[in-house]
């Protein structure tokens, strides 16, 4: 694509590439430089300061240059474009306030600020809660050795049970039955 054209349209030319693919999935910076040419990078950034995109670099290998740049929405929907002209933003701050009385912020503000209080609340409970379960913990448990011993039971659990399915399996074979009935023989539930 060529360099010379507005930048605005530029920038809605690599949002409208990126919508046709339906949001379905990441678009690399090299497919965008393919299709677009080197000058999209700077889009990508004032996209990305817009808070339209994201970026996402993932390391492929252990060099640098094995890093891929993945570009994807914020969200699902397709953003719409503003342009940053005077004569824009103009008719925009014209609209949002012939839109938007001043009860209608009195009021949206109300509700945020109780929101915040809502969340402020919701997040002293959590904080409570955890300090009633650390109260809750001993205080001298060594927990790496606690994980230990509970592993090493749990594999001699492990050993035991196999051991014992296959003295049933065996006992089975001899008596001419299934191991099912065995289980069932003894009173050992099938999953134990």
């Amino acid at each position: 694509m060529a360099s010379t054209q507005p930048k605005d349209t530029y920038k809605e030319n690599v949002i409208n590439y990126m919508s046709e693919r339906e949001n379905t999935r990441p678009i690399s910076l090299l497919e965008l430089q393919n299709q677009f040419g080197e000058e999209c990078r700077a889009v990508l950034q004032e996209l990305i300061a817009d808070n339209i995109i994201m970026e996402r670099k993932f390391d492929i290998c252990d060099s640098i240059s094995d890093t891929i740049t993945l570009y994807f929405f914020k969200t699902l929907k397709r953003p719409e474009i503003t342009v940053n002209s005077p004569l824009t933003r103009k008719r925009k701050l014209s609209q949002e306030t012939s839109t938007h009385p001043e009860s209608n912020i009195i009021s949206e503000k109300e509700t945020l600020t109780n929101k915040i209080h809502s969340l402020q609340a919701q997040l002293d409970k959590l904080r409570q809660e955890e300090a009633s379960l650390k109260d809750q913990l001993k205080g001298d448990v060594d927990i790496k050795k606690t994980l230990d011993d509970h592993y090493n039971r749990l594999h001699e659990y492990n050993g035991i049970k196999d051991i014992g399915q296959m003295l049933f399996g065996k006992c089975a074979e001899i008596e001419g039955t299934t191991t099912k009935e065995m289980y069932r023989r003894f009173g050992v539930g099938f999953d134990d």
